[in-house]
C-alpha cells in the first residue's frame, strides 16, 4: 500500500522532529516549524519617566558604521531627536556592527524616535555608500530599568563593550562612546551615572567601570541580573552558585509583592489569586489583578504559565489578553502608572542597593 506521501507526489521531510505533545491544560500560543519552537516577541514596555538599554544589530551582523563620518551622522541624529522627543542619553557605545544606548524617556516616546533616528541613518547611510535594502537587523531591543542599582551596572557594562571586544585597552581610549564626555565634564555630577559616588566623581566612575571587565551575559546578550543587586562579585556569598539560582535570590518575593498590590490599590489579597474573579468584584479589585499580572510579567523572572497558574487564570490566552489591557491602561491612566511605579520602589527597596566602588 502506497503512503499517503507517495500518492500525491511530495517527499517526506527530512529528519523532520514531531510536534511536542500537549497536555490540554493550557493553550501554548507557540508556532511549530521544522521542530522549532517559534515564540512570538513580547510587548515593549514603553513608559513616561522611564529609563531603557537600547541595543541595535546590523543585519546579519554587519557593520553599522564604516568610517567616522558614520559615527559622527549618527551622534547628530541622536543628539537632535533627544531634543525634539524630550529623552535623556545618559550613556551611548556605537561598536562597528551595532550599538547601546541609555536613555531617559520622559514622554513615553522611546520607540517613535529611534525609527526617526534609523530611517534617517539608513537613507543617507544607503546615499552615501552606494547600498540598497536593509541595514538594521530588525527592530531595535530594549530593557527597562527598573531600579538604580540596574542602571549603574548597565552603564558599566556600555562603556565596557570597547575593552571586551579588543578594539580598545581602556574605555577612554575608545572615540565612539560617551565615557569621556562623563569623565571629562566640567559640571561636577552633570550626569546621573556620577550622582552615587563622592568628591572624586570622575575617578571613583573610572574605578568602578573598570573594576568588572568581563560582565556576565544571558544567551542573549544582555548582562545577567546577578550582577545588578551587588557592588562587586567578592561581596557575593553565592558567587560559585548557577546563575539562575543567584538570580532567584534577587528577585522580589511574590508574596510580597501581592501584599503591596493589595495595599495600594484597597483590596484583599484573595482577590489577586481566586480562580474566577467574582463578577462583583470593584474596579479596584480588578486594576489590582492586572497590575499584579503585569509586575509579575516583568520585574520577575516567572513564565507566563508560572504567573497564569499563581493567579489562576484559566489559560495563557487570557493572561495574555489581560497583560495587552493592562500595558494600554498604563499608557492613558496616569494613576494606575502611578501606583505601579510605587509598588514597584516598595518592593526593590530592600532587595536593591546603590552600586559602591
Amino acid at each position: 500500500m502506497r503512503a499517503p506521501w507517495q500518492a500525491s507526489g511530495v517527499p517526506p521531510i527530512p529528519n523532520q522532529q514531531p510536534r511536542p505533545p500537549w497536555d490540554g491544560t493550557f493553550y501554548r500560543p507557540h508556532t511549530y516549524l521544522w521542530g522549532e519552537v517559534i515564540m512570538p516577541r513580547g510587548p515593549r514596555i514603553n513608559l513616561s519617566d522611564s529609563y531603557h538599554h537600547v541595543v541595535a544589530h546590523g543585519n546579519h551582523r554587519d557593520k553599522l558604521f564604516l568610517d567616522g563620518a558614520d559615527y559622527r551622522l549618527y551622534l547628530r541624529l541622536l543628539r537632535h531627536s533627544c531634543i525634539s522627543y524630550k529623552i535623556e542619553t545618559l550613556a551611548y557605545c556605537l561598536m562597528p556592527n551595532h550599538l547601546h544606548l541609555l536613555l531617559h524617556s520622559k514622554l513615553a516616546n522611546l520607540s517613535e524616535m529611534m525609527k526617526a533616528i534609523h530611517y534617517v541613518y539608513v537613507q543617507c547611510f544607503n546615499r552615501r555608500h552606494g547600498c540598497r535594502g536593509h541595514l538594521f537587523q530588525g527592530r531595535f531591543k530594549s530593557r527597562w530599568i527598573i531600579n538604580e542599582s540596574y542602571l549603574h551596572e548597565v552603564g558599566r557594562y556600555i562603556h565596557m563593550n570597547p575593552v571586551r571586544a579588543g578594539i580598545a585597552q581602556e574605555p577612554g581610549d575608545y572615540p565612539w562612546s560617551s565615557y569621556l564626555g562623563i569623565v571629562q565634564s566640567s559640571l561636577p555630577k552633570s550626569s546621573p551615572l556620577l550622582k552615587p559616588f563622592t568628591e572624586d566623581a570622575p575617578g571613583d566612575f573610572h574605578k568602578f567601570t573598570v573594576a568588572r571587565r568581563d560582565a556576565e551575559e544571558d544567551h542573549n546578550g544582555w548582562p545577567r541580573l546577578a550582577c545588578w543587586y551587588s557592588a562587586e562579585a567578592p561581596a557575593r556569598s553565592t558567587a560559585s552558585a548557577h546563575p539562575t539560582q543567584i538570580l532567584e535570590t534577587n528577585q522580589p518575593d511574590c508574596d510580597d509583592i501581592l501584599q503591596e498590590v493589595a495595599r495600594f490599590f484597597g483590596c484583599e489579597g484573595s482577590d489577586l489569586t481566586r480562580h474566577a474573579p467574582n463578577a462583583n468584584a470593584s474596579p479596584a479589585a480588578c486594576d489590582a489583578r492586572w497590575a499584579m499580572l503585569w509586575i509579575l510579567r516583568n520585574s520577575t523572572i516567572l513564565t507566563l504559565f508560572e504567573i497564569a497558574s499563581r493567579l489562576g487564570y484559566k489559560s495563557i490566552q487570557v493572561a495574555v489578553n489581560t497583560l495587552a489591557r493592562a500595558d494600554a491602561k498604563l499608557k492613558c491612566d496616569p494613576a494606575f502608572s502611578a501606583k505601579i511605579t510605587g509598588i514597584l520602589s516598595k518592593i526593590d527597596a530592600s532587595k536593591c542597593n546603590v552600586p559602591q566602588v
